[in-house]
């Protein structure tokens, strides 16, 4: 038996996806031609989310799936940030954490990065001209080699931060209260400490206050699922 939509009334079905998330979909099958890295997407009866194109010989189609409802409700966007918040509840205080941790540690790491430029090259050195002991070009040596390990590692944090940086944003934009947002921007995104984010909130807020509240929010709680 098909549920209906309850922004705009279609009559819709509930598919399990093999990633475990049940999608709402039209509840009228549609015909479709699988094509790698095509604008259109499917979802099958097994729950196979399947990038296809909806025309072409029925000879040769596919298959039959079903298309997101999301896709063509006119009530979608209404439910949009619901659906985000719901999802975006999976990140947890550690992986906010993570991900700040993630940029203090390339923070420190760039100026190691920079130190250790600095003794490779020794201004007095290169100034002046003078030659050198074997043991100073040792040095450099070893220290060049040290540089090339710490770009590495630099680089890899950056791969990192670059992909958890998605999902922590995500979450922070979502929330709706402006001044939680603004504090967990400060204290997860810039990285700032926790007495630094009280005194910009300001307000007579105080270290243990905006860290209490945000750990407070994040706190997992129990999201009843919004049914388009």
């Amino acid at each position: 038996m098909n549920k209906r939509c309850r922004g705009c009334g279609a009559p819709i079905v509930w598919i399990r996806t093999t990633s475990g998330k049940s999608m709402p979909c039209n509840a009228e099958p549609v015909m479709y031609w699988a094509k790698r890295g095509a604008a259109g997407k499917v979802v099958t009866p097994s729950g196979e989310v399947v990038s296809c194109e909806f025309e072409g010989d029925p000879q040769t189609a596919s298959g039959i799936g079903y298309v997101s409802h999301f896709s063509s409700c006119p009530q979608a966007k209404k439910f949009r940030k619901k659906i985000v918040q719901r999802e975006v509840s999976l990140v947890t205080l550690q992986e906010l954490s993570r991900y700040s941790k993630l940029k203090e540690r390339k923070a420190r790491d760039e100026q190691i990065l920079e130190s250790l430029k600095a003794a490779a090259v020794p201004g007095a050195q290169i100034i002046t001209g003078m030659p050198h002991g074997t043991g100073v070009q040792d040095k450099v040596g070893d220290l060049a080699a040290e540089i090339v390990d710490m770009q590495n590692e630099i680089d890899d944090l950056k791969i990192q931060i670059a992909k958890e940086e998605q999902h922590a944003v995500a979450y922070i934009e979502a929330v709706e209260d402006e001044q939680m947002r603004t504090i967990m921007r400060l204290r997860f995104l810039r990285c700032l400490e926790w007495r630094d984010a009280a005194h910009i909130i300001g307000g007579g807020n105080t270290e243990e206050g905006v860290k209490t509240a945000c750990y407070r929010y994040l706190k997992p709680k129990k999201v009843k699922r919004h049914v388009p």
